[in-house]
């Protein structure tokens, strides 16, 4: 009996069907791939004890949202980011310690964003802040990766990579000077945001903490919480 081919068998077992994944800044559910074994394994390898583990996290998952997503991934943000991590783990298994995950998703329907994009004006610069794209969250946290993986101390990078994430234009108001951030590389971005004042900052700081904390309201359920990382995908 002559061995069947290899692509063939591949072929015959591929997933052809599709799931449905709730996006909440869209308001719909897009449709997606299911979650193989190759993409669980990918994600569970990458368990690192570095301070930068949880960013090359966000890294890898947000390849695999842009593969299995099969429409609008240009349009995904952090927080849909979220209840698609969610999502994929239901989809391993329904109940993660005293949660019922699709309780969760379904309670996840039900919760207000804030405004996504949104202009802060100080006395001496105008701020275009939004919720940054899995786009542009990749970029910024690849940067970061590659750029400063050796240094111990990676708090003070983490945050500034956080603002550079957030802000997409700043206006200089006495020369009424734009400077669009979104087409710089994460090395200019860096260097311009690094050059202004922290005072000026500071309610940038206030609306990435509203972005963030809205994000945690998709992990929690009554008073348990959905801890986000490789080894949530370990079943």
């Amino acid at each position: 009996m002559n061995e069947q081919p290899l692509n063939e068998i591949l072929n015959k077992i591929k997933a052809t069907e599709t799931i449905k994944i709730y996006i909440p800044s869209l308001k719909a559910d897009l449709d997606f791939k299911p979650l193989t074994l190759s993409q669980q394994r990918n994600i569970i390898d990458k368990i690192s004890t570095t301070g930068y583990g949880l960013v090359d996290f966000f890294v890898n998952i947000n390849d695999l949202i842009k593969l299995n997503c099969l429409s609008n991934f240009n349009s995904l943000n952090t927080i849909d980011r979220v209840n698609i991590i969610v999502s994929y783990r239901r989809q391993l298994s329904q109940q993660y310690g005293n949660i019922d995950l699709q309780k969760l998703l379904d309670k996840n329907k039900s919760i207000d964003l804030p405004d996504l994009k949104k202009t802060i004006t100080t006395d001496r610069f105008s701020f275009e802040i939004s919720a940054p794209s899995l786009v542009s969250d990749s970029k910024a946290n690849s940067y970061l990766i590659s750029t400063y993986k050796d240094e111990k101390q990676l708090l003070g990078g983490l945050m500034v990579n956080e603002i550079c994430k957030f802000i997409t234009k700043i206006t200089v108001l006495d020369s009424n000077t734009e400077i669009d951030l979104t087409p710089q590389p994460s090395k200019n971005k860096w260097a311009i945001i690094e050059n202004i004042e922290s005072s000026h900052l500071k309610e940038v700081f206030n609306y990435i903490n509203d972005i963030r904390n809205k994000e945690e309201e998709f992990v929690k359920f009554d008073d348990d919480k959905v801890d986000i990382g490789p080894e949530l995908f370990i079943t």
